[in-house]
């Protein structure tokens, strides 16, 4: 830095000037700044420098912060100064004529290469968060959440249902009272996990629609045209398929699932987030329910064994939905289900493959009787 005394005019570009005197802080006067012959002359009240442009060193800049020019050592300071322009058209007339050279950041900013390479990165951790870290965080979250907060889940939703879309059951007493006791009684198999409480059976009136489905804490609703259509080994073995969604905690697992994935895409998507959102939360729902529904078939399985019901009763049962079912399946990628073909033959094999005289009792046919007016049936 050498002395400039010359007249200058004050006008300039306006800054903050941070010297250090020994021993002190920095502290920071208004100075006014031009680039002449080489050099940039700062003038304050204090008095009037010059700096070598070679010497200086523009810091890395960010679009919304002042620019900062540091100083080089000067007149045995402690340390060294610095200059911060504020944000404007100042800064880049000024300090694009400083020869300094940019920081790592701001050099990879302008690189397209380095925008490209950013951008594939930053796609893959999108892919990789939204395919492995948003349904583990989900799962932990539905584990970890109360047993009661689930409960009063099952309240509100039954008392929509019960308002808008179900009526009382109008099942004889005896054949609701026969079921709810062979359900009582069922023995869970071992080594599986278990409801975190009580699982409550329910009846109720849907219409000629046949399904049975879980609510989150424990709320089994069982419709009179299953039961109706069915026999009870047949009903058992749909209850324990619902048993297993209880057990799993499906019902809470696919809830914050959901929820994640259309946050997520809120975030990150901007504004095409409603479409965006909306897909990925659709599709990442059938694909998870698919799962849980093979998870929660090889439960209901397992329950048959348990209780000397022969799994394939159910093969039988989705054959007979199958059969029934206008206009075929939808494909299985925008289903919430495996195809019933599959679920049926895996009941099958699973029946085939019990031990020769094993206690369970045979598979006889799980429909009562034909009922050729049935409408479309489905089973959660």
């Amino acid at each position: 830095m050498t002395g400039f005394n010359q007249n200058t005019s004050s006008a300039g570009t306006a800054a903050m000037m941070f010297a250090p005197s020994a021993g002190e802080r920095l502290s920071g006067v208004p100075v006014k700044l031009h680039v002449a012959g080489g050099r940039l002359l700062v003038i304050g009240q204090d008095g009037q420098w010059a700096f070598d442009l070679k010497a200086l060193r523009l810091r890395e800049r960010f679009a919304l912060a002042p620019a900062v020019i540091e100083l080089p050592s000067h007149g045995g300071a402690a340390g060294t100064g610095c200059i911060e322009i504020a944000p404007g058209q100042a800064i880049n007339d000024l300090v694009d004529r400083l020869p300094a050279r940019p920081g790592r950041v701001e050099r990879w900013a302008r690189s397209p290469s380095s925008i490209m390479l950013l951008a594939v990165v930053f796609a893959v951790f999108l892919a990789l968060s939204y395919r492995y870290v948003l349904p583990a965080a989900a799962d932990q979250f539905a584990q970890w959440m109360p047993q009661h907060y689930a409960e009063s889940i099952d309240k509100a939703v039954m008392e929509e249902l019960d308002k808008h879309a179900l009526k009382p059951s109008k099942l004889p007493e005896a054949r609701r009272a026969a079921i709810a006791e062979r359900f009582e009684a069922l023995k869970l198999p071992p080594g599986l996990p278990r409801p975190a409480g009580e699982t409550t059976l329910v009846f109720r009136d849907a219409g000629k629609e046949v399904n049975a489905f879980a609510l989150p804490g424990g709320t089994i609703v069982l419709t009179d045209a299953l039961v109706e259509r069915f026999t009870d080994d047949a009903v058992l073995g749909v209850l324990g398929h619902e048993i297993g969604h209880v057990a799993y905690r499906h019902g809470l697992r696919n809830l914050a699932r959901t929820t994640a994935v259309g946050l997520f895409f809120s975030v990150y998507v901007g504004d095409f987030s409603a479409v965006a959102a909306t897909a990925a939360t659709f599709l990442e729902q059938q694909r998870y329910s698919r799962d849980a529904e093979r998870e929660a078939d090889a439960y209901a399985i397992a329950v048959m064994k348990e209780n000397a019901m022969n799994p394939a009763v159910l093969g039988a049962f989705f054959r007979i939905l199958m059969r029934d079912e206008p206009g075929g399946p939808p494909p299985v990628f925008l289903s919430s289900h495996p195809a019933h073909p599959e679920r049926a033959d895996a009941f099958d094999a699973a029946g085939a493959a019990l031990p020769p005289g094993s206690a369970l009792r045979p598979a006889s046919a799980p429909v009562p009787q034909a009922d050729p007016e049935q409408g479309p049936e489905q089973d959660d």
